[in-house]
């Protein structure tokens, strides 16, 4: 195999690959490498897997000798683009993959092409069109409450729909829960619903973040994959072949205990506090009553911190505890100058919205307040 491709082509033709190889840890130490074919045409293919998620992608290049190389997808990576030429020339020789440019050049060994696994590529008609703005903000306003615990296999992904023109993505640790949905143009229908791996998705919408003009996504029922298709990358994820609860149920239709604040100052008003209690599951004491927040939090080794914050504030006076970083990170998600947090009680979930929105809703439970 030998080809010469302009720096710049070469990095972006390998991108996508050299992030999902070195995406985490891998048991096989084959699925940290990337694998090349030349091919006569001029057309060179990458590909590169992590057993659950997947990337083809192709470039441009002029071919002097077809064939194939697999190389460590990190190590190759970073040499191309420390690389100051122009063009980069990849030549496999026996058992090493050359890399020249200018007056560089690196020799690096190159893994058996045989022992890399093949990869599953759905055909151009399986796919439909969808909006990347939208499959980006509904992963982005769900990924941050994903449940990271293994014996929980059904939360530790996004759920999403698509039907009726509407995406809906929805995720839950069991300590919160978020839900965004978008209207979208797209043809691609999902109407029974899956759930994508956290991981993936992040690599999911990161693609999407980087085709911002279109793309497109195909579900394969009968393998259980979701693919994504990016210009000349296509992505195939595993989804977790689980139920997801049933979310509706979770979400309160709380009508009275209302609070409207001004999100940035309650938001400084959390950061502050974290100071006095930076544990992970540090909690703070939310008081409520009319037009009045007081927020407060208490650290055994440290002393204790509060806060006021006028609000409007309509409903029962009311004294509740969350985790403080699981309500700021549901308040980084709320667009708007303004939220809205609904109350049922000490020991009820609150429900927190965007003000003049239905775009994203989350609910979280409360800490136990000590007697």
């Amino acid at each position: 195999m030998k080809f010469e491709v302009q720096k710049s082509v070469l990095i972006s033709g390998i991108f996508d690959c050299y992030k999902v190889a070195d995406s985490g840890p891998n048991i096989n130490p084959i699925l940290t490498n990337l694998q090349l074919n030349a091919m006569s045409d001029g057309t060179v293919t990458c590909i590169a897997t992590d057993a659950a998620a997947s990337v083809h992608s192709t470039f441009k290049s002029d071919v002097s000798k077809a064939g194939k190389a697999t190389v460590s997808a990190k190590l190759f990576y970073n040499i191309v683009s420390s690389m100051s030429g122009e063009t980069v020339t990849i030549e496999k020789q026996e058992n090493q993959v050359v890399i020249t440019s200018q007056k560089a050049k690196f020799e690096l060994n190159a893994m058996r092409d045989e022992d890399f696994p093949s990869i599953y590529i759905p055909a151009t008609d399986a796919f439909s069109s969808f909006e990347p703005i939208v499959l980006s903000e509904i992963i982005d306003k769900t990924i941050f409450s994903v449940s990271n615990d293994d014996a929980k296999q059904h939360l530790t992904g996004i759920f999403m729909v698509c039907k009726d023109k509407l995406a809906v993505a929805v995720s839950t640790d069991g300590h919160r829960l978020s839900l965004s949905e978008y209207a979208y143009e797209g043809e691609f229908i999902l109407p029974a619903g899956i759930i994508i791996p956290k991981k993936a998705a992040k690599e999911i919408k990161r693609l999407a973040d980087s085709n911002p003009d279109g793309i497109m996504l195909a579900y394969i029922h009968e393998k259980k994959m979701l693919a994504v298709k990016a210009g000349e990358t296509i992505m195939t994820v595993r989804i977790i072949d689980s139920k997801f609860p049933p979310y509706e149920q979770v979400i309160p239709d709380y009508k009275e205990n209302v609070m409207v604040a001004p999100k940035s100052q309650m938001q400084a008003s959390l950061k502050r506090i974290q100071l006095i209690s930076e544990g992970a599951e540090s909690g703070t004491i939310l008081t409520l009553s009319k037009d009045l927040l007081k927020l407060t939090s208490t650290d055994v080794s440290k002393g204790k911190a509060f806060e006021e914050i006028e609000v409007d504030y309509q409903g029962e006076e009311i004294t509740i505890a969350f985790n403080i970083r699981f309500l700021d990170q549901i308040l980084g998600k709320i667009e708007g100058h303004e939220l809205k947090m609904t109350f049922g009680g000490q020991k009820a979930a609150a429900l927190v919205t965007p003000v003049d929105s239905t775009a994203f809703v989350a609910v979280i439970m409360p800490l136990k307040l000590s007697d």
